[in-house]
């Protein structure tokens, strides 16, 4: 009757029978034991077991397996052992939840010993535990002892499926394909893991056409609905950015899982279908599906990318409202999102509200103060850490190097560079990419070449991040040098090396280079990207070319803030002053909205044109209409713009009242203009200003000196 009870779920009437038998034998005391375990109660079946007055192999192997699966994975490894220490031999479906244990705990020399102990009790050749070592050196990282296994083992079905995802597991895409297709050969149909197994290859290797075969072979099957196939499906159509696709193997599957909609979710986010993503969280809710953690983590990040504040306050409330247990990744999230909205305050508190931060909360918090344009906080955020004794890893070493980037700091970038060679980290291409960006940026040109030098292998990426060090630090002629190097070597630019090289053309205002460039980008099919038709109007626009620059632009569907700057630039700095309010006035019929860099190119072309009065308006309504930050180059703006006027007074109290950090260019930009107008009471100031700001540039005397000599 307890056995009845217990196994159709009605635990409390078991547990009442069970306290009502006199002295329960062991098999009684299992019965329970195990009705706990199905019902979710293990911390009530590990004190059941604990106050069991015997045990047998059956209630070892009941605990080992409960723990395990419910990721105690640890904790079942040590009640293994404990068993052994208590006489006990395990039984073949003891070691095979043994080995399970060591799989989810990725534990290789525990599952090497458990092998062994295998061996010795002759059970190696036990089809079952020939399959559970296979998945436990798989999921461990030890392809070649899986093999070898695999090699011994009688091989149906559900071996050929572990030893093809052991494959799949460890990157050897390829091999599982090629045992997928020995499996074939062999006789034996495919069950849905196997499926599973060999899609989730496709993916990764982005195989159209045979992961089209996989499906055909999927519906002959009549496995479509299946929620484990459709959800493959679901991820390799995602992956292969097929989203038709996508939603007709999302609508075909028959009873859709939480991982079937966490599917579909993550492959909207990554897809940039963020909008997507939030409505169909909404529609889980409606729909009476319970989100999981996965759940809020991809749409708090669609939130993110969108920045998103007021419905990603949404998400949270709904999170905590439906009681979800803590997790570290929610609260990354969290902190993510927050930092992404600029609400660093929000950020903080889901930070310190944390009781044990990890390396990846601490990396979390340090890339939103990057990504906020906080850089030498975001290393002494860095300092705080290492302060509280957590270990730097290569993420943080990265955004270290992106913070020292930022701020153009050679000094501490060597200094984190010898932390990190002292630190005896593997050097990955990230942090490799890491080092050239920083040492481009510090304009280290040495630094980076060295860097560069140092590297076994270089792809297009690392090759474009040397380009366009070498742009960033002047030495443009060279970045197109380097550019055909690449080539020669046999690697092939792809888009964001050919914007590298724009860049440098438009630095050279080298046409001649552009042209050609630009017919190898209409070779490849690239002219329509936003990030390549902004660099080849900038590359026009620098370079005089003002119409082909307009005829790139018109050719461009739907631009983005960037085409705007780039053309509205173009002919501002080529004396076009009517035709780049034109164009600013369209720019914002369309709805994009200006940032700084747009009204530097208005005020630069009012300063062309004499426009004093509307220069000047432009400039408060930047602030003050727009709420934009004005930063240096505004300044030498309306400096250059009043200079050129000869109201250098007037340009003078602007450089003072502005509240600006660094306003040495402004201010060099004003001796010019005194130079002009032979003002030499107004010269003198501005170099007395300058020299306070630490500039030891002799330029600024040597004009100083023209204008008291009367040149």
């Amino acid at each position: 009757m307890i056995r009845t009870y217990a196994f159709n779920g009605y635990i409390q009437e078991a547990q009442n029978l069970f306290n009502k038998t006199p002295n329960p034998d062991v098999c009684t005391w299992n019965i329970i034991l195990k009705g706990f375990i199905e019902h979710g109660a293990l911390n009530v079946a590990h004190k059941t077991f604990e106050r069991m007055p015997c045990h047998n192999i059956v209630s070892w192997t009941a605990m080992i397996a409960a723990l395990a699966h419910n990721g105690c994975c640890q904790e079942a490894l040590q009640l293994f052992y404990c068993m052994y220490a208590h006489g006990f031999i395990a039984d073949k479906v003891t070691y095979m939840r043994a080995l399970d244990a060591c799989s989810s705990y990725c534990t290789l020399i525990q599952g090497q010993q458990i092998h062994a102990s295998i061996v010795e009790d002759g059970l190696a050749e036990d089809n079952m535990v020939g399959t559970s070592l296979i998945s436990m050196y798989g999921k461990c990282g030890n392809l070649a002892d899986a093999t070898c296994v695999f090699s011994r083992t009688k091989k149906d079905i559900i071996c050929w499926t572990a030893q093809i995802s052991a494959c799949a597991q460890n990157a050897y895409y390829e091999e599982a394909l090629i045992l997928f297709s020995e499996m074939l050969k062999a006789g034996l149909n495919p069950d849905i893991l196997t499926f599973v197994c060999a899609l989730d290859a496709c993916s990764s290797l982005l195989l159209l056409s045979e992961g089209r075969q996989m499906h055909a072979a999927i519906v002959a099957y009549g496995l479509e609905q299946h929620c484990l196939t459709g959800t493959a499906l679901v991820k390799y159509y995602g992956k292969c950015r097929m989203l038709l696709d996508v939603r007709s193997v999302f609508s075909a599957i028959a009873h859709c899982d939480i991982a079937s909609w966490n599917a579909l979710l993550t492959v909207l986010v990554e897809s940039e279908f963020n909008r997507d993503a939030l409505y169909l969280f909404w529609q889980m809710h409606v729909q009476y599906v319970k989100a999981d953690n996965i759940s809020y983590i991809c749409v708090l990040n669609a939130c993110s990318k969108l920045s998103a504040r007021e419905k990603g306050l949404e998400v949270h409330m709904a999170w905590i409202e439906h009681r979800m247990d803590g997790d570290a990744k929610i609260a990354n999230a969290l902190i993510n999102f927050y930092g992404k909205c600029g609400d660093l305050c929000s950020a903080h508190h889901v930070f310190y509200a944390l009781t044990y931060r990890d390396v990846v909360s601490w990396n979390t918090l340090i890339s939103v103060y990057l990504s906020n344009f906080l850089a030498k906080e975001a290393l002494i955020l860095l300092q705080d850490m290492l302060w509280t004794g957590i270990q730097a890893d290569n993420v943080t070493f990265i955004y270290a190097f992106d913070a020292c980037s930022a701020l153009a700091d050679l000094m501490m970038g060597h200094q984190i560079h010898t932390s990190f060679v002292e630190h005896g980290t593997v050097v990955d291409p990230m942090i490799q990419s890491a080092l050239l960006k920083m040492y481009g940026k510090c304009k280290s040109i040495h630094d980076a070449i060295y860097i560069f030098g140092k590297m076994e292998e270089t792809d297009v990426i690392l090759w474009t991040i040397l380009i366009g060090a070498h742009n960033d630090g002047g030495f443009s002629e060279e970045a197109l040098n380097l550019f055909n190097k690449m080539q020669l070597k046999g690697i092939q630019p792809d888009s964001t090396a050919y914007v590298c090289v724009l860049d440098a053309c438009a630095n050279l205002a080298a046409l001649q280079s552009g042209c050609k460039l630009h017919d190898a980008i209409q070779e490849k099919g690239w002219g329509n990207e936003p990030i390549v038709g902004s660099a080849l109007i900038h590359m026009y626009g620098n370079s005089g070319d003002i119409e082909k620059a307009e005829s790139v632009f018109r050719g461009l569907a739907e631009p983005n803030l960037a085409i705007w700057n780039a053309i509205i630039a173009g002919f501002a700095y080529n004396g076009h002053g009517k035709k780049t309010f034109i164009y600013f006035n369209e720019m914002l019929r369309t709805g994009v909205k200006p940032d700084e860099i747009s009204f530097v190119s208005i005020l630069t072309a009012c300063s062309h044109a004499g426009w004093i009065n509307h220069g000047k308006h432009c400039f408060i309504h930047m602030m003050y209409g727009y709420k934009l930050q004005h930063v240096e180059e505004h300044c030498v703006c309306i400096v250059d713009m009043l200079g050129r006027a000869g109201r250098l007074e007037e340009a003078e109290q602007i450089i003072q009242h502005l509240s600006l950090q660094n306003v040495s260019t402004a201010w060099l930009s004003l001796i010019g203009a005194c130079r002009y107008h032979n003002d030499q009471a107004c010269a003198w100031r501005a170099a007395k200003n300058l020299s306070k700001l630490g500039n030891h540039n002799s330029g600024p005397l040597l004009i100083l000196a023209g204008i008291f000599a009367g040149r």
